[in-house]
C-alpha cells in the first residue's frame, strides 16, 4: 500500500537534488520512495559515483550557474502532468563554517582572496531554480554558520542569507531554519547542522503552526545513543597497522591507521573525552592537576589553549596530550 504525506500519492514523489556529491543525503530521500529526476554536481568524480549509485537519475555536471536553465527545462517537462514534490540543496559550507571562516580570514588578509566569497552565492541560483519548479517542499541543510553568514545579492546589497531566503520565498511558503543536534535523533555524534525547511503543502503548514512554529517538535526527539551502543556489537577494530581492518566480517569494515603519537594519546583517552584533556601517564607519577585545553566559556568543550604545557608540571614528563602550535 502507498503511504502518502500531504495530499500526495507516496508512489509518485519526485525530488531534485542540488550539490548532490555522491548521493549520500539521497539516502534517506529514496528510503521514502522518492523519484530523484535530477541532480547537479559540479565535481566530475562525485558526480560519476552518483550516477552509479543514482543510474535513473539525470545528472548535470558543471557549475549551477551555468546548469541551471538546463535543469529547469529538464525537470519542467518531467512534471508536465504533476508537481514536484521536494527540492534538496545542500549548498558548499566551505565559506561558512569555522574551519573556513579562519582559512577565509587569512585569505583575504593576504590579499589571496576576494572579501566576497563567492561559494556563500551558491544561493542565489538555488533560490531561482525553487522559484521557477515551484516544489511542494524545500529542504536545505548546511553547518550553522549559514545563520551568521552575509552575502551580496544580485541587487548588490548585503544581507544574511536566511533573510534573503525569506525574502524570497516567504511570501510563497511557509517554514524557517533550526539548528538541530544529530544526537537528539538517534545519531551517535554531537555533530549539528542548520535543517531549512519551507513547504506550500496546507496539512505541512498547519503542523508547522500547531507545532509552535518547528518541523521538529520536542515530541520528535530521541534519547540520546553513544557509539558504543551503535556500533559495539560489531567486531573491534585497533588503529595500529596489521590491526585495522576486518574483511573477514567486511571488506569496508576498517579504521585509518594512526601515527605512533596520535595512538599514543588516543589509547589514554577514557571514553566520552578528549585527548586534549588527557593528564600524566607517568607511572609513578599520574598527576591530574594539569591545566587543560579547556574554557569555562565554552561550555566545558575543549578549546586551543596554547599555554598550556608540554610538560607535566609535577614530575616534568612529556604530557600526554596533542601539542597546539
Amino acid at each position: 500500500m502507498a503511504h502518502r504525506i500531504g495530499n500526495t500519492d507516496h508512489s509518485d514523489l519526485t525530488a531534485v537534488s542540488l550539490f548532490s556529491s555522491a548521493g549520500i543525503g539521497e539516502l534517506g530521500l529514496h528510503a521514502c520512495g522518492m523519484n530523484i529526476l535530477a541532480s547537479n554536481e559540479l565535481l566530475a568524480d562525485r558526480h560519476s559515483l552518483y550516477a552509479a549509485n543514482f543510474p535513473e537519475t539525470k545528472c548535470f555536471g558543471g557549475d549551477i550557474w551555468d546548469v541551471e536553465p538546463h535543469l529547469i527545462d529538464y525537470v519542467t517537462q518531467r512534471c508536465a502532468n504533476n508537481e514536484l514534490f521536494m527540492l534538496y540543496a545542500t549548498p558548499p559550507c566551505q565559506g561558512m563554517s569555522s574551519n573556513g571562516m579562519g582559512r577565509l580570514k587569512h585569505e583575504i588578509r593576504t590579499g589571496t582572496r576576494s572579501p566576497v566569497d563567492q561559494r556563500n552565492r551558491l544561493i542565489i541560483p538555488t533560490i531561482r531554480i525553487i522559484k521557477q519548479l515551484d516544489p511542494r517542499w524545500v529542504l536545505l541543510e548546511n553547518v550553522p554558520g549559514m545563520a551568521r553568514t552575509e552575502i551580496e545579492d544580485d541587487e548588490r546589497r548585503s544581507v544574511q542569507i536566511l533573510d534573503y531566503i525569506e525574502e524570497q520565498l516567504g511570501d510563497r511558503y511557509t517554514g524557517h531554519a533550526q539548528v538541530l543536534a544529530c544526537s537528539d535523533f538517534g545519531i551517535p555524534q554531537t555533530r549539528k547542522r542548520l535543517i531549512t525547511i519551507y513547504t506550500r503543502d496546507p496539512i505541512g503548514i498547519a503542523f508547522f503552526n500547531d507545532n509552535g512554529g518547528t518541523f521538529f517538535p520536542i515530541t520528535e526527539y530521541e534519547r540520546p545513543i553513544s557509539l558504543r551502543e551503535a556500533i559495539g556489537h560489531l567486531p573491534p577494530l585497533d588503529a595500529r597497522e596489521g590491526h585495522s581492518e576486518a574483511p573477514e566480517f567486511h571488506p569496508l569494515h576498517r579504521v585509518p591507521v594512526m601515527t605512533k603519537e596520535k595512538y599514543w594519546w588516543i589509547s589514554h583517552t577514557s571514553e566520552g573525552n578528549t585527548a586534549y584533556n588527557n593528564q600524566c601517564v607517568e607511572p609513578s607519577c599520574r598527576f591530574d592537576g594539569n591545566p587543560l585545553h579547556k574554557d569555562v566559556k565554552s561550555g566545558g568543550r575543549w578549546q586551543s589553549n596554547k599555554e598550556t604545557p608540554i610538560f607535566c608540571e609535577k614530575c616534568g614528563s612529556l604530557a600526554n596530550a596533542p601539542i597546539l602550535k
